[in-house]
């Protein structure tokens, strides 16, 4: 084994991969390697990329990075799919695949075309399999896209017409999910040129959480090493893979093992980090006896490693891994097991919080409930020990990975709001038996007429309410004092309190109807397991045990961790539903029940699952700092001649034949004389054994220095009333108060401006099309999806249109529209773009949509701005903005800014500023190019502002570039500005200008200085 030092260790060369086990300090070690690649290896942070496999790694590893060195924020830090986005959009012309236009959820798209093929393919015959099955092989497939289909069924006849199916109806929708982009990535860089332009892009790239590849990721990732570049500087590529096979969980979302093992063979180097720093030796000596001589998975083994905490953080001295077990000789039916044990971890909890101190930071305290974490392996078991706990008077919160929607409290507010919206009497009596309504059955059927009335008026405050102000005062209507104190009274009722404001939280804006609402959450309800569902909130932010799945747990930490039910897995029988499983080292899909061989597949699915529970066992025991207790029992064979312990993660785990190493057998049978007290090497480890036996709860007592959470705070804070997130929309909102019309600061006015005198010539080609911001949305939703080479403009903007006219529906044809936009695509910007036209940008060469947010701590005022357009040289066209300008002058830049500049293009090392306009200069029947002329679109820019806004977009693009481009001076890189109005641009050239074509070239200085005056540049 190969210690790496992430401080002093020489950075590996060519393809390493880099074992973190769990607390050895993985995050800290891929910070430490990048600012070394950067300050050591001389690497530009531009040539450096590391990947992750979510978005709050990425912010973690943003922010470490930050704070180490300014430098690397021009390292591209990105989850991996934003790494592979980016990648497509670099190769530009070589990548032949745009990226889907709208990523989403697919469940309906699969629904729906699985359901079509089904009823074509049996149109005319018995149908060899059911809707349902078919529905359940279409998700299978779209699940796993590189999985290979087992031949020889109907199912898979139809699974494979499916799979080709379904990716036409992807391109025609032009959607896809998040691994589509992965997909076509994989497919463009297979193609040699692709392959080296991608290769030779970066000097290193490091990977996080590696062990979470699939078999996809990694073709992407060996590009960088199988297409042998140089790099810059004549060095050869590194790539750095950093992860823990042991760690691997997450096989049910894609994980694949064997990219693990194929990166093992492919690697140059392998190391480990060689220390725990999460956990005390107390814990890690007990758990390296536990884990001695057995693999988690083929050749997946757990290293021995050095201890920066020595000793135990807590006292009394006592040992620190537990097993609880149930007697030898008293084996329990599962319901029985389960009540025993929910009793004794509850028990147990109420021990350490009542005997136990830990030392944190050189200081020793209690031990507080929010030092406990339960692990759990389903949310039903999660809510139920956050029930006992609370029943008992210890502080517990669930964070469950189950959806806001499949809550109690989401199906007492779809019955409120259909009481509400149903005129029936059966509807109306459930809602008033909901808790936010709070009737009782047995107050319904007494007859009492003066209670029902009470409850009756009840919900019709809600429903006022409900319409008048929306859900969130809806709510408050019901939580009047009966309410509150009846639900908080139960074990779960701060729980319940929490999801009856998420709900009223997530129907904000789905109104206004209570019609309209319940349409809304029905929806969600129905589909909350498909779409991108609403995680539950926690439902207190105060001192508590807390509880939550052992896969949210992954990377998190305690100094006591409970495992109550890793000691029983359920047989689960072949169904005849899907199956995926590894042959050869291939993924494979078996779709159907009957076909030959079915029963070696089934064993080999479920013997990848079995080592998958192998490896989430590891994740919970390695989740504890101070203290483990883990619980084990006998339990009663069942009618099928299984008991739920044979198979188990943790059986296996115990009573794995330590003398032939290697992965343990599927289950160990139980028998009388099969008890823990059978296994030597658990008799000579330091693991505690000790029996299960009742024993009281202690009294929980909350701490002294807390506060009463019963005594309201006081707020003596001031708040900043100038502090603010706004936009240039918001910064001259206030000139609506001054005698600028509203139609004028509109982005898109819906009423002609004034900027010119009448003109004559042709019309406009957009003349006669409507004005306002519906059509500007529009025109600037086509402009951003749009690939405008010129060899295909016409078709593509034709299918741009059409699908354009979907979101924004409008009484114009989609032809006429295509055909009237063509000539502002082909028209020359002039000398901003060295007398280019739009279409003569490639898609390499320009960035849509370009969204921004900087702060501005400058506290500067509009006033100052304005004296800053006053330096312009006099012959500037915006020079004069200032007057305008300084009547919004008290208008005070302070907190943030964002937008999005509708497109950046790049003319060599020059960027240009590109925004869009649709403002009408006349009635739009008409408008005729000739209107546009430099001095009018002058006028326009002022009297709408834009001038701010297009400085604003400058010192955006400043910053921006200033980041991500080596080499970047102001001078050199800021090309200019050009606000497009469209509807004056058919190539007419006036005095020399070409009409709706505003150019305006700032000089560099003027941009430099008001970033200064804003305030927040780095």
């Amino acid at each position: 084994m190969n210690i790496f030092d992430p401080k002093t260790s020489p950075i590996p060369a060519g393809t390493a991969l880099i074992e973190a086990s769990a607390g050895t300090g993985k995050t800290f070690a891929i910070v430490e390697l990048a600012v070394r690649l950067h300050l050591e290896e001389s690497i530009d942070p531009h040539r450096l990329a590391v990947i992750t496999f979510g978005r709050a790694a990425t912010s973690e590893l943003k922010d470490r990075l930050r704070e180490r060195t300014d430098d690397l924020e021009r390292a591209q830090v990105a989850t991996i799919h934003e790494f592979c986005a980016a990648t497509l959009r670099e190769l530009g012309t070589l990548a032949d695949q745009d990226l889907p236009a709208t990523l989403e959820d697919l469940t309906g798209l699969i629904e729906e075309t699985a359901t079509d093929l089904y009823l074509e393919t049996f149109r005319k015959e018995v149908p060899a399999f059911s809707l349902e099955s078919a529905l359940q092989i279409a998700k299978s497939v779209a699940d796993h896209p590189e999985a290979k289909v087992m031949s020889g069924s109907p199912e898979a006849e139809f699974a494979t017409a499916f799979r080709e199916r379904f990716e036409q109806s992807k391109r025609r929708e032009r959607t896809g999910s998040y691994d589509d982009i992965l997909t076509r990535l994989r497919d463009v860089l297979r193609e040699p040129k692709a392959a080296a332009a991608f290769a030779s892009r970066y000097d290193a790239v490091l990977v996080d959480e590696f062990q979470d590849t699939d078999l996809v990721q990694w073709e992407i990732l060996e590009h960088l090493i199988a297409s042998n570049p140089s790099g810059s500087n004549n060095r050869k590529p590194r790539l750095l893979l950093v992860g823990d096979p042991k760690q691997s969980i997450y096989r049910f979302r894609g994980a694949d093992p064997i990219a693990y093992q194929l990166a093992v063979s492919a690697a140059d180097t392998r190391l480990t980090l060689g220390t725990n720093y999460r956990s005390d030796e107390a814990v890690v000596t007990p758990l390296l006896e536990m884990f001695a001589g057995v693999q988690l998975g083929e050749g997946v083994e757990v290293p021995a490693l050095d201890v920066a905490h020595k000793g135990s953080r807590l006292t009394p001295a006592a040992p620190r891994v537990r097993l609880r077990c149930n007697e030898p000789d008293k084996p329990g039916t599962i319901g029985t097991i389960w009540n025993q044990i929910q009793n004794d971890v509850v028990a147990e909890i109420s021990e350490l919080l009542a005997e136990t101190r830990i030392n944190t930071e050189g200081k020793t305290r209690e031990l507080l409930p929010s030092d406990i974490a339960v692990l759990v392996r389903t949310n039903d078991r999660g809510r139920e020990y956050a029930a006992a706990l609370s029943a008992a008077g210890i502080p517990a919160a669930f964070s469950g990975a189950d959806s806001i929607f499949d809550s109690e409290a989401a199906a007492d507010w779809l019955t409120v709001l259909l009481g509400l919206s149903e005129p029936t009497r059966a509807s109306r009596r459930r809602a008033l038996i909901t808790d936010l309504v709070g009737a009782s059955v047995e107050e319904l059927l007494s007859g009492n007429d003066e209670v029902v009335s009470y409850r009756t008026a009840k919900l019709a405050r809600i429903g006022e309410a409900l319409e008048d102000k929306g859900p969130l005062a809806a709510l408050e209507a019901a939580l009047d004092d009966e309410f509150t104190a009846k639900v908080l009274s139960q074990p779960l009722g701060e729980r319940e309190l929490t999801d009856l404001r998420q709900v009223a939280e997530e129907l904000l804006g789905h109104g206004p109807t209570a019609s309209d609402y319940a349409i809304w959450l029905d929806t969600q309800i129905n589909h909350s397991a498909s779409l991108d569902a609403k995680t539950r909130k926690l439902e207190t932010d105060l001192d508590a045990v807390q509880i939550l799945t052992i896969h949210r747990s992954k990377g998190l930490q305690w100094p006591v961790v409970m495992l109550p039910d890793l000691w029983s897995q359920r047989p689960f029988p072949d169904k005849g539903e899907p199956l995926v499983f590894h042959d050869r080292g291939e993924l494979r899909l078996d779709v159907s029940a009957s076909s030959i061989g079915r029963n070696e597949r089934f064993s080999q699915s479920q013997l990848e699952e079995a080592d998958d529970l192998l490896r989430q066992l590891y994740v919970a025991c390695t989740r504890a700092q101070s203290h483990l207790t883990l619980w084990w029992s006998r339990s009663i064979i069942n009618m099928s001649g299984v008991a739920n312990t044979s198979a188990s993660p943790l059986q296996r785990l115990l009573f794995a034949d330590r003398s032939r190493p290697g992965v343990p057998l599927r289950s160990y049978p139980l028998s009388r004389f099969n008890t823990l007290q059978d296994l030597p090497w658990l008799a000579k480890s330091q693991v505690e054994v000790s029996i299960l036996k009742p024993r009281p709860i202690k009294k929980h007592r909350k701490r002294t220095d807390q506060a009463n959470i019963t005594e309201p705070r006081v707020f003596a804070r001031e708040v900043d009333q100038a502090w603010r997130r706004t936009s240039y929309s918001g910064l001259t909102a206030s000139a609506h108060e001054l005698h600028y019309s509203a139609a004028l600061l509109s982005d898109e006015p819906a009423e002609p401006q004034e900027a010119g005198q009448a003109a004559e010539g042709r019309l406009s080609p957009l003349a006669g099309f409507p004005g306002g911001t519906s059509f500007g949305s529009l025109v600037h939703l086509i402009y951003e999806t749009l690939d405008w080479a010129p060899e295909s403009l016409e078709q593509n903007l034709l299918a741009d249109v059409e699908d354009a006219l979907v979101r924004f529906p409008m009484p114009v044809d989609a032809g006429d529209l295509a055909r009237s936009l063509a000539p502002a695509l082909r028209t020359p910007l002039g000398g901003l773009a060295d007398g280019r036209a739009l279409c003569d940008f490639p898609i390499s060469d320009r960035l849509a949509e370009l969204d921004f947010e900087y702060p501005m701590p400058g506290k500067a005022t509009l006033a100052q701005v304005a004296r800053l357009f006053e330096s312009l040289p006099s012959e500037d066209p915006l020079r004069n903005y200032s007057e305008a300008l300084s009547e919004l002058g008290k208008e005070q830049l302070w907190g943030y800014l964002n937008g999005s500049i509708d497109v950046v293009l790049r003319l060599g090392g020059r960027y240009l500023v590109i925004d869009y306009k649709t403002n009408s200069f006349a009635p739009v029947d008409e408008l005729r190019p000739a209107m546009y002329t430099r001095e009018a679109m002058a006028k326009a820019m002022i009297d709408s502002h834009y001038p701010l806004q297009a400085s604003l977009y400058s010192v955006a693009l400043h910053r921006f570039l200033s980041r991500r481009l080596p080499g970047y001076t102001p001078e050199a890189n800021l090309g200019g500005i050009g606000y497009l109005f469209v509807r004056g641009m058919d190539g007419t050239q006036i005095d020399g200008c070409t009409t709706g074509v505003f150019e305006w070239r700032p000089p560099a200085a003027f941009t430099i200085e008001l970033s200064r005056l804003i305030g927040g540049e780095r």
